[in-house]
């Protein structure tokens, strides 16, 4: 598996990063680089200085030769019983990292930066990679307004392209996105059964899609020019609206009471009952998120829902200040 894994990413830098000049720099997020320069080799001077340190002492050479012989840290020599002209090197090192932080102000925008960490220099084209080697479970941080959906593992290589760069010994930061955005403040009740007087999650939900991806990091939120926690951030894809759980909304309460559950010949059918309420003194919008079971089919509700997923519904609506809003579903299921 990681082997198919790992041919894949060559493949996909091969294919989708066609150098015909020059030297580029793929960045992953473990740590790891990937460098791709292409060499004019004659079998007279077959002595071949990288433009990078290698490290560890790996280097894939297309097309193939029989062997390399590492002379130093930067320095091989190549054997061949064919015509060696042009080569593309593809080799690994550890002299590049980098890491992306967010900063969502609730009266302002959305800003993401890049910090890469060079412990030589560089000059050339430089992507930010991510996705290959991470689990992107969002852990009830992050969810999505479009779907709602987040798959809890992916293989699919992220990157984003800074151009051509040129590195220093250091710490380098890079503006990624500047998202002017008005945020629409939510409290958010999701169970996956009873809670009782339970706080409501504090939630931000950007009124703009963003458009460019965004790599994982840490989101840094100010509310009225005060500190207000920290989110980590799983990679988002252009087109997709934020929504960040940020802290807890100690105003607002619910519970969630299982009034009645039976049987019904192969069915299970269940009744539910919820209270929110609002201790402070100003309107707020308030989302409750049921789990279901997928197949579940619900038999009647007093509040409007929508079924946002297979084994999610949400009920919205304003809840006054100093008020209590009480609500019931039914929802029957196959018995298991």
């Amino acid at each position: 598996m990681r082997l198919k894994t790992f041919l894949t990413f060559l493949l996909f830098l091969t294919s989708f990063s066609v150098i015909l000049f020059g030297i580029k720099l793929s960045i992953l997020s473990n740590g790891m680089s990937i460098v791709e320069e292409h060499k004019e080799i004659s079998k007279e001077g077959n002595v071949v200085r990288l433009s990078l340190k290698s490290e560890p002492k790996l280097v894939f050479a297309i097309p193939p030769v029989e062997r390399m012989d590492f002379l130093n840290d930067d320095t091989i020599r190549v054997y061949s019983d064919t015509t060696l002209n042009d080569i593309l090197f593809l080799y690994f090192t550890r002299s590049f990292s980098w890491g992306a932080y967010h900063l969502l102000d609730l009266s302002g925008g959305f800003q993401s930066v890049a910090v890469v960490s060079a412990k030589e220099s560089f000059k050339g084209d430089v992507s930010l990679c991510w996705g290959v080697f991470q689990n992107l479970s969002t852990k009830g941080q992050v969810s999505f307004l479009s779907s709602r959906e987040v798959s809890e593992k992916s293989e699919t290589l992220r990157s984003i392209d800074l151009g051509e760069m040129e590195f220093k010994e250091g710490w380098s930061e890079f503006t990624l996105l500047n998202l002017p955005t008005t945020w629409k403040k939510l409290s958010l009740l999701e169970t996956y059964g009873d809670v009782n007087d339970q706080p409501l999650s504090a939630v931000a939900a950007s009124e703009e899609p963003l458009h460019t991806d965004i790599p994982p990091g840490t989101v840094y939120v100010f509310d009225n020019g005060a500190f207000a926690g920290t989110v980590n951030l799983n990679g988002m894809t252009k087109g997709q609206k934020l929504e960040i759980i940020y802290g807890s909304d100690y105003d607002i309460r619910g519970s969630r009471v299982t009034l009645k559950e039976e049987r019904a010949g192969s069915y299970r059918r269940r009744t539910v009952k919820f209270y929110v309420r609002n201790y402070g003194k100003e309107t707020r919008n308030v989302r409750v998120i049921e789990h279901i079971p997928s197949d579940a089919r619900v038999l009647g509700s007093d509040m409007d829902f929508e079924r946002i997923a297979a084994d999610k519904i949400a009920f919205s609506f304003d809840l006054e200040g100093e008020k209590t809003i009480t609500f019931e579903y039914t929802v029957e299921f196959e018995q298991r």
